[in-house]
């Protein structure tokens, strides 16, 4: 199967400590890892204000977790992000790729 670049912002309740947060995201890295695909690294965007309240929340700790995944294991990766109380939000875009990297990819 075919994996494509992915890239995940996810908003952090601002009661999750950092040392938490690296132990929150060992789940989806492993999700990631064992449907084949593959994590670069997280990056900690820092905390910030919302603009409305979410979950009775003003303030959260934004990450951005890009990956290499196919499209099934991004379903399965939301559907754990939507099961957790600490996320707040999140939002998986597919990454464009540069067209001479496109080039570079033989056609299936």
């Amino acid at each position: 199967m075919n994996t494509y670049p992915y890239k995940c912002m996810i908003a952090l309740d601002t009661s999750v400590l950092a040392t938490d947060a690296e132990a929150f995201f060992a789940r989806p890295k492993t999700m990631v890892e064992a449907g084949g695909g593959s994590v670069q690294e997280l990056y900690k965007a820092g905390s910030r204000r919302l603009a409305f309240k979410v979950k009775g929340k003003t303030e959260g700790n934004f990450f951005e977790m890009p990956f290499d995944s196919t499209p099934a294991v991004v379903r399965e990766l939301e559907a754990f992000l939507r099961m957790q109380d600490t996320v707040l939000r999140f939002m998986t875009t597919r990454a464009a790729v540069s067209a001479a990297a496109a080039a570079a990819t033989p056609a299936a």
